[in-house]
């Protein structure tokens, strides 16, 4: 975790209210609308999650087909005898 979450949880969980169990998606979204708007991410980091997103919609693409290309070969192999 980055020092900077790091420190933002702290002070979080240091709250009465996070303390005494009085929490809620409310709770949270008042405290998160307090805070100034955070800096955008470097432009290096947004390229690297892009490619990383790209990479893994190519690899479930893939698995799906070889999965399906494989499941149709067991069918005909099974049902055709050639």
């Amino acid at each position: 975790m980055r020092p900077r979450c790091s420190k933002y949880v702290t002070e979080l969980i240091g709250t009465d209210d996070f303390k005494n169990g009085n929490i809620t998606t409310s709770w949270l979204d008042a405290i998160i609308a307090e805070k100034k708007a955070l800096s955008p991410p470097p432009p290096a980091s947004v390229a690297i999650c892009g490619a990383l997103l790209k990479a893994h919609i190519a690899i479930e693409a893939t698995a799906a087909k070889i999965k399906k290309d494989y499941l149709w070969y067991i069918y005909l192999s099974i049902h055709v005898h050639i």
